[in-house]
């Protein structure tokens, strides 16, 4: 699987900042990059999570049905065929698990509101894909309102905690294999994209109301 190209930054440090990363690099064995990377991911971890914006997520309105967190694949089905279709250890983030917390009405919200200010804290960073917010935003855009699905794209742009990996021909190509190889479950072709990065980056647990994530070997929360 091809590795994710890490990108070089310039930064400036102080006589004494560089005394101490070198003292650190010396006794830990670690390159100045991989500490300077570790200090980045505690300092995300210490930030106020009362402030992260994907907290904002939740409560974004209220649809009036209930099992749209849980059929999402349905759900986007039946828009599509109506032409309306327009380290510490690490969580991944479904389409159902992001509209649960959004609408008021379905049927997992209280389950998932109750659960997320725990996973937003205790995984860092949440990670999902463009074409789960795709999938997210044309459901919440259908069920809610404007308002509150350009809110979510914005909440979920702003957070420190959430890292949205977008889709390439690599994993396209892997996901199709994956699409093969399941012949006879209804998987879609996002589900496969996320199977894909979870394997990627060894994730094993998923944010989801979507059993397709455990026939193809991966833990749902809750």
């Amino acid at each position: 699987m091809k590795k994710l190209k890490k990108i070089p930054v310039q930064i400036y440090l102080d006589p004494e900042q560089q005394r101490i990363i070198g003292h650190l690099s010396k006794t830990s064995g670690k390159s100045k990059a991989a500490i300077i990377r570790a200090c980045i991911s505690n300092f995300i971890a210490s930030l106020p999570l009362e402030k992260d914006p994907a907290l904002n997520i939740m409560n974004l309105g209220a649809s009036g049905k209930k099992d749209i967190a849980e059929k999402h694949d349905d759900y986007l089905v039946s828009l599509e065929n109506s032409g309306d279709y327009m380290g510490r250890n690490t969580l991944f983030v479904d389409t159902g698990a992001w509209y649960a917390l959004a609408d008021r009405s379905d049927q997992n919200h209280h389950e998932a509101v109750e659960i997320y200010p725990k996973l937003l804290s205790g995984y860092l960073p949440l990670k999902t894909t463009n074409l789960i917010i795709a999938e997210t935003y044309i459901l919440i855009r259908r069920g809610i309102g404007y308002q509150a699905a350009i809110a979510f794209l914005e909440n979920i742009a702003s957070s420190p905690r959430v890292v949205k990996i977008y889709s390439d021909s690599i994993l396209e190509e892997t996901a199709e294999s994956v699409l093969r190889q399941y012949q006879d479950q209804d998987f879609s072709y996002t589900d496969a994209v996320s199977f894909v990065v979870m394997k990627q980056y060894a994730i094993t647990e998923a944010f989801s109301f979507d059993k397709h994530f455990v026939t193809a070997g991966f833990t749902l929360i809750p």
